[in-house]
């Protein structure tokens, strides 16, 4: 919610997080059944190109790359 309010172009990626908050919660509290593997290695690399797109945006020099095993 925060996001989209301060920052409306990423509003898509705010809804984005958003959607995935039930499984993101049952992964914090200890759960090894809330993702797949390869479901959780789609939302590194997707949280890894969130990061760029803020960094570009903000002037900053990107970060290398997270690698997914």
């Amino acid at each position: 919610v925060l996001l989209a309010e301060v920052a409306p172009e990423l509003g898509e990626w705010a809804a984005f997080f958003a959607a995935g908050a039930d499984k993101r919660a049952a992964a914090e509290s200890g759960s090894r059944r809330a993702v797949t593997e390869r479901e959780a290695d789609d939302l590194v690399r997707d949280a890894d190109r969130f990061l760029a797109l803020v960094e570009t945006s903000l002037g900053l020099t990107e970060h290398l790359p997270f690698r997914v095993a």
